[in-house]
């Protein structure tokens, strides 16, 4: 499951992962923001390429990235 919020400009991308294993994930990102100051909150890596989020989560976590 993965939301984001926008508002005046910043973002809040919040990723989880349910399951008993770790899993790659990826997420389609909104148009119209500048992805490259994208920041983990929780230290989980992460890619960006294109408009596509890319970030690997270990079993039953959750990552917020922030712009």
């Amino acid at each position: 499951m993965a939301y984001s919020r926008a508002y005046f400009g910043e973002q809040a991308i919040v990723v989880f992962n349910k399951d008993k294993s770790s899993k790659e994930i990826t997420v389609q990102l909104r148009e119209g923001f500048d992805y490259s100051t994208l920041e983990s909150n929780f230290g989980n890596a992460f890619s960006i390429e294109g408009n596509t989020l890319t970030l690997t989560l270990p079993s039953n976590t959750f990552e917020i990235l922030t712009l």
